[in-house]
Order: C-alpha cells, then sequence, then structure tokens
C-alpha cells in the first residue's frame, strides 16, 4: 500500500536563512523543525543548519549537518517557489558545512561534485551562482595569500594587472592573454557581448515560443517597407510553449529600432484598443528608452498575448532585432525570434 509523504514547503527554510541573515531570526519556527528533521528534505535541513550557523550556534547546524548521512542528491530545478536546484542545494549544503564544522571530511568531496557540476552548466542562475560562490568563498577564506602577479594583453599591448587587488577591465578585442608570474590562485570571469556581423539573429524556439508582430491602431498587420514618421503603432507579442509547459518568471526582452520610441501607458492616457482582446496581464512592465521588458508566469495552458504602443519617431532604414523570451530561474528554456528591416518615410 502506498503512502504520501508531505514535506514542509522549501521556501520556508529559505525564508528563515533570510531572517537570520538579517538578524531577525524566528527561532520557534527553527526549533519546530529542527525536532522533526526525519520530515525534511536534505536541501530544508542544510537550509535550517545554515540558519542556526548565522546565529551563531554552530553546535546545533553542526548536528543538522549530521543527520544527513550522505552528500544530497539530485534534484528538479526549478523556475519560481524556492528557486531550488542540484547546484543550488549542492552549494548551500557545502557553505552550511564549511561554515559549521570545516573539519568534516565530506566537505572535499562535496567541492569537487560542486566544481564538476558547475563546470558542466551551460547556464547558472543567480540563486547557483549567489550560493556557489558563498561556498567556494567560505573555502577559500582559509587560503593563504600567494604573490601572484598577473597582467592582462591584447597582443604587446598591457591592458590590466593584477597584484592582490580585484581589477576590472573592458576592451573590444576578442583575444586575450593572461601571464600569471609568483605563487597563488586566481580566478577570474569573462563576460561577452554584441551584435552578429551579419546582422541577422537566428530564431531560436526552446520549450519557450515568443513572437512579434507590428500593427495599426486598428489591428491590421504594418508593411514594415512603409511606415510613417509619427505614426503610433501598436507591437503584439504572444507567449507560448511547445509542450504546454508551465513555468514561472520569464523575462520577455523586446530591444527597440532607432526610429522607435516606446508609449509608456504609466505617463500618457491609455488608449482603447476593442480589438486586441484575451490581453494577457504581466507581473511587471519595464519601459526604458532603449527596449521594453516584461515580466510574467505562465501558469495555464494556451498562448498569452501582450500589448505596447510606439511611436516612429526617425525616418530612414533600420534592423528591428529578435525578441527574446527566457526564464530567469532555469536557462534551459528561451525563445528568440522576429529579426526584421524597417523603413519609415
Amino acid at each position: 500500500q502506498w503512502q504520501a509523504v508531505s514535506n514542509p514547503q522549501r521556501e520556508i527554510f529559505y525564508s528563515l536563512y533570510v531572517l537570520a541573515l538579517n538578524g531577525k531570526q524566528h527561532l520557534p519556527t527553527m526549533n519546530y523543525y529542527k525536532a522533526r528533521l526525519d520530515q525534511l528534505t536534505t536541501h530544508s535541513r542544510f537550509m535550517l543548519a545554515a540558519a542556526y550557523y548565522l546565529i551563531g550556534d554552530a553546535d546545533g547546524a553542526q548536528k543538522i549537518t549530521a543527520y544527513v548521512e550522505k552528500a544530497p542528491g539530485e534534484a528538479s530545478r526549478m523556475t519560481g517557489g524556492s528557486y531550488s536546484s542540484p547546484i543550488r542545494d549542492h552549494a548551500i549544503s557545502l557553505y552550511t558545512l564549511v561554515s559549521a564544522n570545516p573539519n568534516d571530511n565530506r566537505i572535499p568531496l562535496m567541492a569537487k561534485q560542486l566544481a564538476e557540476m558547475s563546470e558542466r552548466a551551460t547556464w547558472m542562475s543567480t540563486q547557483e551562482n549567489v550560493f556557489t560562490l558563498l561556498a567556494f568563498g567560505k573555502m577559500s577564506a582559509g587560503l593563504k595569500p600567494g604573490n601572484l602577479t598577473v597582467t592582462a594583453s591584447d597582443g604587446n599591448k598591457t591592458i590590466a594587472t593584477y597584484k592582490n587587488k580585484d581589477t576590472r577591465f573592458k576592451t573590444a578585442s576578442s583575444e586575450i592573454t593572461l601571464s600569471a608570474k609568483g605563487e597563488g590562485s586566481l580566478y577570474y570571469y569573462i563576460e561577452a557581448e554584441g551584435i552578429p556581423k551579419s546582422g541577422i539573429n537566428a530564431q531560436q524556439d526552446q520549450i519557450l515560443k515568443v513572437r512579434r508582430e507590428l500593427l495599426n491602431r486598428n489591428g491590421t498587420p504594418v508593411n514594415k517597407n512603409n511606415i510613417k514618421t509619427n505614426e503610433l503603432l501598436v507591437v503584439k507579442i504572444t507567449l507560448n510553449t511547445t509542450d504546454n509547459s508551465l513555468i514561472d518568471n520569464i523575462i520577455i526582452t523586446d530591444l527597440l529600432p532607432a526610429c522607435f520610441e516606446a508609449e509608456n501607458p504609466r505617463l500618457t492616457t491609455e488608449r482603447e484598443l476593442s480589438w486586441a482582446g484575451q490581453q494577457s496581464l504581466p507581473d511587471h512592465l519595464d519601459f526604458r528608452d532603449d527596449r521594453v521588458n516584461i515580466f510574467a508566469s505562465k501558469k495555464t495552458t494556451g498562448p498569452m498575448h501582450f500589448y505596447y504602443m510606439v511611436r516612429v519617431i526617425n525616418p530612414g532604414e533600420f534592423t528591428w532585432g529578435n525578441v527574446g523570451a527566457v526564464a530567469m530561474y532555469n536557462g534551459f528554456y528561451y525563445s528568440y525570434a522576429g529579426h526584421a528591416s524597417l523603413k519609415v518615410n
């Protein structure tokens, strides 16, 4: 006979951790779950232990982590709720062990596993990056400083030099050489951005599917080669999933061409679009000079429709890049589509 097992929500223990982090710990709830460790998932136990460590109760934290007989196993990636994922949960567990009991014999293996998981990941969420950094940062705090000097160069030109101080630099070069002298460890991070030389962005749908239409105020598609200056147009964005998946915390970003200026409904009188049926309500709208960001969660099957208005301000020929949709806490879900050329008279 099967028996359903119900574990307390993981958000509870993340909340206890955040409260403890800010010096506002809720001991009655912490003690309640400390007495019921058998009802908690591995991740929840480590998060509870982290809360105890933060309030100065290292013995309590160590007793909770000792309850776990092995390193935490794999978990599914969540796009909402507690934002749990295998990497994030593993990093929290390592951070807690290093904090509560730096001599725990599980730490070397867990650190190796976390390093391998991070190296294999093609994308990591904010939660994964932060807790991984906290875990390895806690470990590296006990390392002895070295006498390392590192030079970043572009050909024969020196761009930056590192010497016992965090160093940042920007460059337009695609080939940078790092040269190190001395002993010690260096951690570096590279971020690259730009546009394809061809000016054409490929259409990609990975579970998420986003599409964009340019319409006039009557809901009729606009001829993109015959747009008039000072026209007021409507941009319709449709969001769906290719397999009817339900996904939380999606951000849709539409980069505006230089011929368009977004009409911010928070600053102007709302215009009635009677033909725009089944409008979806976003979680949040963000209007900027060069883009419109729409934050939404897909909680039901079927497409979601969003509308915003733009005014045509400049004549000429322009390129309108893809509209993109990405799940903020799971980079596996994304979509890019809608590249177009515009001619404004």
